[in-house]
C-alpha cells in the first residue's frame, strides 16, 4: 500500500493540472489509455507534459486500431525515457479541421543503428514487435498516417487521424 498508492497518490496531486486537460477528451478509450500511460510514466518518475487545448468528441477511425497504435507509442516512449536522465515524456494533441494529431516525444538514448530498424522485427516472443505491429495497423487503416523522427536526443512519434467524415473529396 505505501509504495504503491501513497506514492501515486502523491504523484498524482503534483500533476492535478496535467491530468486535468483530459477531461477534454469526451472518447472514453482514449482518455483511459493516455490516463493509464501518464499515470504509469509518473510512477517511473518522469518528467510529464500533456498539451491539449481542444475537446475532442469523435475520432474518425476505429478506435481499437488507434489504442494499439498509441499504446506501443506510448509504451515505447515510457520505456526510452525511463532509461535517460533527462526523463522527458510529453504528448500533445493537436486538433486540425480535417485531423487530430498525436506527437509523443521522448527522451532517448543516442541510436546505435539507423532508424529504419526499430520497425523491422528483432526479438522473438512478442517483444520487440510493437514499431512493426503499429506499422502494420497503420497500413491498414487509410486514415492513419505517421512520422518518426530522431534527433537532438528527442525521439518524435507523430500519429495522424484524418477526418474523413468533413472532407469534401467523397462527394459523388
Amino acid at each position: 500500500f505505501d509504495s504503491s498508492i501513497v506514492t501515486s497518490s502523491s504523484i498524482l496531486v503534483n500533476q492535478d493540472d496535467t491530468l486535468a486537460r483530459l477531461s477534454l477528451i469526451k472518447v472514453t478509450e482514449i482518455k483511459g489509455l493516455l490516463y493509464t500511460k501518464m499515470v504509469q510514466a509518473m510512477n517511473r518518475q518522469l518528467d510529464v507534459s500533456f498539451e491539449l487545448t481542444q475537446e475532442i468528441t469523435e475520432l474518425s477511425t476505429d478506435l481499437l486500431t488507434l489504442s494499439r497504435v498509441l499504446g506501443i507509442f506510448l509504451d515505447n516512449a515510457i520505456e526510452a525515457a525511463s532509461e535517460t536522465e533527462q526523463k522527458r515524456f510529453h504528448i500533445a494533441i493537436v486538433c486540425k479541421v480535417h485531423s487530430v494529431i498525436f506527437h509523443i516525444e521522448n527522451s532517448t538514448k543516442p541510436l546505435l543503428f539507423p532508424l529504419e530498424e526499430l520497425f523491422k522485427p528483432s526479438k522473438e516472443a512478442h517483444s520487440g514487435l510493437g514499431l512493426p505491429t503499429a506499422n502494420m495497423l497503420i497500413a491498414n487503416a487509410p486514415e492513419l498516417t505517421s512520422n518518426t523522427i530522431c534527433e537532438n536526443g528527442l525521439f518524435k512519434q507523430i500519429l495522424v487521424v484524418s477526418n474523413f467524415k468533413k472532407n469534401y473529396h467523397n462527394k459523388s
